[in-house]
């Protein structure tokens, strides 16, 4: 929104006024009249969105990887190490 001038904020507050959810309404109107902004919108949602799946998948994986530290019976013939504290 920056780099919109002052004319065409106006226009877009005038369109949106009657609105009830105007972040929204503003963004849906945005993104119907400028393409490039609906493209970058839309790669950067995907790329946002594929981290935070990604995220939970990773620390599932650490916690499975390292479950046999904490489980007390298959660690319990394993002698004591300065890695990990038993």
């Amino acid at each position: 929104m920056d780099r919109m001038s002052r004319l065409k904020k106006e226009q877009i507050e005038k369109k949106l006024s009657k609105a009830s959810d105007k972040e929204e309404q503003k963004l849906k109107l945005i993104m119907d009249e400028d393409p490039l902004m609906a493209k970058v919108y839309q790669e950067v949602y995907s790329d946002v969105k594929l981290q935070n799946e990604a995220e939970p998948d990773a620390l599932q994986d650490l916690h499975e990887r390292f479950d046999t530290y904490y489980d007390k019976d298959k660690m319990a013939d394993k002698l004591p190490t300065q890695w990990y504290d038993l």
